[in-house]
């Protein structure tokens, strides 16, 4: 009997149909073991997201150059157009103040160039429409004034806008106190600070230090020292106990598909009587999983997302995704490559014998 590939899927899709408890059987497995797997890979990497989320935000890309001779505000400015450099920024340090809000009260004073306040703060409120020629107030130095975004400050009687209100206690935590000014890209900075892309994992200190290289006393370290953060996320990811589950869902998957197999001895040789090849055979078995694995796969997918997302207390983000979907399209391959195995063997044994169990 000559089948076409479309005669070969229209007869496993029957198959299923004809058989509901078998396929309900396989496709109630497959979303066991797809959504256990999910649930595991979600939840493991939503503490390990959570922990480098933080460990970005706490400066873990950034990079301080120090020099006790001055840097080239001009050439840190132009460091935050490099590739791979999210911004840059000098700073300078000034003589303590006293503000005419609160006479007899010391603040520390600072100048930065415009990159400055993007990377030594993890939040700051702008003032909507303002020109930038304002003061730039640490948050806590901002509280203990009542200041707020638009609000007048003078310092020796010159009053100028309050600009920024910055949250700078994660990253400098003593510019919290600090008013600030900004400046031109010109003229020589105690610091400069460098933030690179997440993506720019080594190399980042190096960078720092040949951006200065002219500068005989410039020191570059990095701004979150190792003792802070002794973790590392993508180790940890790497090496975690669930790397390998994919394979033992699959094999069990498959193990079961075989088994339903045995069980079918006598379609196999039915269907080699009447004249079917080893190739439609396997595309019949390929069907026949297919279907179910992709159904059982998805909802179990859903689920176990759904459930780790409950747990965590967080939405699943596009990482975790991405590492959920690799895992569960994974197993389900190592499935459907070994799933039409029994049915191709089951083409070198007897017909005879396999129409004997019918």
């Amino acid at each position: 009997m000559n089948w076409r590939v479309t005669d070969l899927i229209a007869e496993a899709w029957s198959n299923l149909r004809a058989a509901p408890g078998r396929s309900f059987l396989l496709i109630g497995l497959t979303a066991a073991l797809m959504g256990g797997l999910s649930f595991v890979e979600a939840n493991t990497t939503s503490e390990l997201i959570d922990f480098n989320r933080l460990y970005v935000a706490s400066g873990g890309n950034a990079v301080v150059v120090y020099s006790d001779s001055g840097l080239s505000a001009s050439t840190c400015s132009t460091a935050g157009s490099l590739p791979g450099v999210l911004g840059a920024g000098a700073i300078s340090q000034l003589a303590p103040v006293e503000t005419d809000m609160a006479p007899g009260t010391l603040f520390n004073t600072a100048a930065g160039t415009v990159g400055l306040w993007d990377v030594i703060a993890t939040d700051q409120t702008t003032r909507t429409g303002s020109d930038g020629s304002g003061w730039v107030i640490g948050d806590a130095a901002a509280t203990e004034l009542g200041l707020t975004p638009g609000m007048m400050l003078g310092i020796a009687g010159d009053p100028k806008t309050v600009d920024n209100v910055m949250d700078t206690e994660l990253r400098d935590p003593q510019a919290s106190r600090w008013i600030m000014a900004p400046m031109a890209p010109t003229g020589a900075a105690v610091q400069c600070w460098i933030e690179f892309d997440a993506g720019i994992s080594t190399g980042r200190t190096e960078t720092a230090t040949a951006i200065f290289a002219g500068v005989d006393d410039a020191v570059a370290t990095p701004l979150v020292r190792l003792d802070e953060f002794s973790r590392d996320p993508l180790a940890e990811l790497a090496s975690r106990p669930t790397r390998f589950g994919w394979v033992l869902a699959g094999m069990v998957i498959a193990l079961t598909v075989w088994v339903m197999a045995w069980f079918r001895r006598s379609d196999i040789g039915l269907y080699r009587a009447l004249g079917t090849r080893t190739s439609g055979l396997t595309i019949i078995g390929s069907i026949e999983a297919l279907i179910p694995l992709i159904v059982g796969a998805t909802l179990g997918t859903l689920w176990g997302v759904a459930a780790a997302s409950a747990v965590t207390g967080s939405a699943t983000g596009a990482d975790q995704w991405s590492i959920v979907a690799r895992s569960v399209g994974s197993g389900v391959l190592l499935a459907l490559i070994a799933a039409p195995l029994p049915w191709a063997l089951g083409a070198r044994q007897p017909i005879a014998d396999q129409l004997k169990d019918r």
